[in-house]
């Protein structure tokens, strides 16, 4: 390993150096909010020294780096609070149900058992006497007859009690309450048929319309060649983003077979989608501009899958992910993963701060740096020389890689470990990939009739092959270890140590046997004494 790789490559990571202060501004806005114009003046006011600063006394004054970068540090840090603020969640200070609501649908709506949820924005409330402007994300469950149909974008004028969201009293392992508010969603509502009127608005044809229609067009083609409930809830699931169809006891199995996601479109399938992409553009060359106009190419194939799939966080954080990535790689060569995930970090806390206690944010993150920081080292761990046992090593330091900085969160968010995962991954993965390479060509050649019930027989064989593997797993004597539970004290001092133990016996640091002690300390401590 060279020098400079077992160094934590702070200089390499500009990114990184931005995104801590922003966070640290952006949590304390959150929990000690103050003045919105101070916070903003004093970031204008830093950003403005800086660039001054920077441009007519810099390279003159000796010695004056530290305080330029101070500078630096807390223009970022009042920007993340500037940037909370903008993105407070706002009620309606009424819920008076006389009133009348105007909202748009932000999402498809989703059939439940014996309703239609969707999720809207409200803009204005007639309040009898005046048009008040709002700005308030709500769900509405309709229940309404098969003949109205409501998509996203849609206008519809209401009345209703607004009902503060809780948790379901049956379901003990998922914080609903908590799901909702990280969406800015705070209250409900129920309304049938004769509670609303639908407002016919004419729609703009944008590209991302377009791409509505088309992902609505993929559906009935999934619904039209798939007729079995689960296989078509999965491939929805993993080719098009739509979970309304999913079984709940399958969606269990592979929570239980710790193979859940693989579901959720993310990075996984668009490292897929991006590899598709580059094998059909290879006829390009590899001259600078054709490269330049391949990544260019490849970056919108990426995006546009993303918004046809549903624009979902986790799909949005793997695209911005590969879009830095090829960026980078193309300028540098070798980008600093560190880098690339801090810019993508900025970026997306800049779009929506509230995505940083997103448990599916905070998992995606640890993963990909889980499989930076340990995939080589586990992969060395064992040096086979049978190319079959060779691959199946590499794959399982793969998951195992991956698994190691997530399983903290897990077990703080699900007190739940599937201790099969390994296993089950190995398998999943490749079906699963496979699943959706066979969906794309069923969704290309659609027109053809008799191609598109092949494709469809063989895929639905595929997604019963995936879906029994998955469900044997999660049946398995011991499949599943419940019952832990995490205080978040101790997830960070699970990480400290871990960080410790890595500076020790990774980058031969010695000064980490004593962070790696001290948090095992610390953990014992909290162990013995959780309050």
């Amino acid at each position: 390993m060279e020098r400079r790789e077992k160094n934590f490559c702070w200089q390499d990571a500009p990114f990184l150096r931005c995104l801590l202060p922003m966070l640290a501004g952006s949590f304390t806005e959150y929990f000690f909010p103050f003045s919105e114009r101070f916070a903003g003046v004093l970031f204008l006011s830093f950003t403005a020294t800086v660039l001054v600063y920077g441009i007519f006394f810099l390279k003159s004054a000796a010695g004056s780096f530290p305080v330029y970068g101070l500078m630096i540090q807390l223009a970022f840090f009042f920007l993340g609070k500037t940037i909370q603020f903008q993105h407070r969640d706002v009620q309606a200070e009424t819920t008076n149900p006389d009133f009348v609501w105007m909202a748009r649908l932000t999402r498809e709506p989703v059939k439940r058992p014996k309703t239609w949820k969707a999720e809207v924005e409200i803009g204005w409330m007639w309040n009898q006497k005046n048009l008040i402007r709002e700005k308030e994300k709500i769900s509405i469950y309709f229940k309404i007859p098969d003949s109205i149909l409501l998509h996203q974008g849609d206008l519809i004028l209401f009345r209703g009690n607004l009902l503060p969201v809780e948790n379901p009293g049956g379901d003990k392992g998922f914080d609903y309450k908590r799901y909702c508010r990280l969406k800015h969603i705070y209250r409900q509502v129920f309304l049938r048929s004769e509670k609303f009127r639908l407002i016919n608005s004419p729609r703009d044809k944008s590209i991302a319309d377009l791409l509505e229609k088309e992902r609505s067009r993929m559906l009935r083609i999934i619904e039209s060649h798939i007729p079995d409930r689960q296989e078509k809830g999965l491939l929805e699931a993993l080719l098009a983003g739509f979970t309304g169809d999913l079984d709940n006891q399958l969606l269990k199995d592979y929570a239980d077979a710790g193979v859940v996601h693989i579901i959720a479109i993310s990075g996984l399938h668009l490292a897929l989608i991006c590899q598709i992409l580059l094998g059909l553009l290879r006829f390009m060359g590899k001259r600078e501009t054709m490269q330049w106009a391949k990544l260019i190419l490849v970056i919108a194939g990426i995006w546009a899958y993303s918004v046809l799939s549903g624009s979902s966080p986790s799909v949005v954080r793997s695209a911005l992910m590969f879009t830095f990535a090829m960026v980078a790689r193309n300028l540098f060569r070798e980008p600093s993963l560190y880098n690339i995930l801090a810019g993508s970090a900025f970026f997306l806390i800049c779009f929506d701060p509230g995505w940083i206690r997103d448990t599916g944010f905070q998992l995606s993150y640890s993963a990909v740096l889980g499989l930076r920081l340990f995939t080589a080292q586990v992969r060395d761990l064992a040096g086979f020389k049978n190319k079959i046992l060779k691959g199946i090593w590499e794959a399982m330091a793969v998951s195992f890689s991956a698994q190691l900085l997530t399983t903290p969160l897990s077990l703080y968010y699900f007190h739940r470990f599937p201790n099969y995962f390994l296993a089950a991954n190995l398998i999943a993965v490749p079906l699963s990939s496979l699943v959706l390479v066979s969906g794309l060509l069923l969704w290309t050649f659609s027109a053809i009739g008799p191609l598109a019930d092949g494709l469809g027989w063989f895929l639905a064989a595929q997604i019963r092959l995936l879906n029994h593997f998955v469900s044997w797993v999660a049946g398995l004597p011991g499949s599943v270890t419940d019952g832990i539970f995490l205080s978040a004290m101790q997830v960070s001092f699970i990480y400290i140590t871990g960080f410790g133990f890595y500076r020790l016996l990774i980058l031969e640091k010695k000064d980490g046997i004593w962070t790696g002690l001290a948090g095992l300390l610390v953990l014992a401590i909290l162990r013995f004494n959780p309050g």
